[in-house]
């Protein structure tokens, strides 16, 4: 963000992108937050104990539920690499 080197632009253009990314997660429906996870265990489980995490969700649902958040949030591999 620096090709300038002006950090009033480069800050401008980053609080640009984090706006964008933002608006996406605000707006998204139903919206993929941080917490989708919590969520997802909590409706299954009633929030009732269990022994491990593996018992309530597989390995892949909560691989989805975290990238997803990341995609929406721009916090993916391929957005990260922009």
């Amino acid at each position: 963000m620096l090709e300038n080197g002006d950090p009033v632009a480069a800050l401008a253009a980053y609080e640009k992108q984090r706006l964008e990314a933002t608006t996406r997660i605000v707006s998204d429906q139903p919206p993929p937050s941080a917490d989708a996870i919590l969520r997802e265990v909590f409706q299954r489980t009633n929030d009732q104990p269990f022994a491990a995490i593996e018992d309530v969700i597989s390995r892949d649902e909560l691989l989805a539920l975290s990238e997803g958040y990341k995609r929406v949030a721009g916090y993916s591999k391929d957005a990260l690499r922009r």
